[in-house]
């Protein structure tokens, strides 16, 4: 299992969903290896939002931030600190032409 996470509450429960499976005895193969990349980049790190998709940060890919406005549709894909370029391209965009994109973390 391999994540690149970019915001802490993303990492925490990464880590929980590992210690839970390798150590939890209720996964039918505990023997699994994660490789989590971790960054020592200066980074805001907002807090975790109430409808925070737990099972897309598990499965790879989860909403950080909506859609909003009339216009063409993108959707915008980043994962570590690529997210925070990444929503500065959507701020642009929705400056630019009043559509913000979808943004989710992969």
């Amino acid at each position: 299992m391999a994540y690149d996470p970019a915001y802490g509450y993303e990492i925490a429960h990464i880590v929980r969903a590992g210690l839970d499976r390798m150590y939890g005895g209720q996964h039918p193969d505990p023997n699994v290896m994660y490789y989590l990349t971790v960054y020592n980049e200066p980074m805001v790190q907002p807090a975790e939002p109430e409808d925070v998709d737990v099972d897309g940060i598990l499965h790879g890919i989860h909403r950080i931030a909506s859609a909003d406005g009339d216009g063409p549709r993108a959707q915008l894909m980043a994962s570590g600190v690529g997210v925070a370029w990444a929503l500065e391209a959507r701020a642009s965009c929705c400056a630019r032409t009043g559509a913000c994109r979808r943004m989710s973390g992969v």
